[in-house]
């Protein structure tokens, strides 16, 4: 129940707070969207922030959730997720995850 409602829960508790912009609870509604139109949502184009955020959700969903070790959940990404994401954006945070000593 809580991971199913993660969501609605946050939107209903920040929707009203004057420092949430709609921005910010646009990126919560859509943190799970891949391109394509297969995510919750159904987006066929992200923008750069949720497909930001959608690609660190994702990895982190890999290193935490499913216990796969970094490098190998970096692998599955520029592999086998390769049409959920721009090549740019993964390749650009495969950067971030070398330049913190991650992988």
């Amino acid at each position: 129940r809580i991971y199913g409602l993660h969501v609605k829960d946050a939107i209903s508790a920040l929707k009203d707070k004057s420092w949430v912009s709609k921005e910010v609870l646009d990126l919560i509604v859509n943190h799970e969207e891949v391109n394509g139109g297969s995510g919750p949502n159904k987006l066929d184009k992200l923008s750069l922030p949720i497909m930001i955020i959608s690609l660190v959700n994702t990895y982190d969903k890999m290193v935490t959730v499913g216990q796969t070790n970094p490098r190998d959940a970096l692998m599955e990404l520029t592999m086998n997720q390769i049409d959920h994401y721009e090549h740019d954006i993964i390749n650009k945070f495969k950067d971030v995850l070398i330049d913190e000593g991650i992988v």
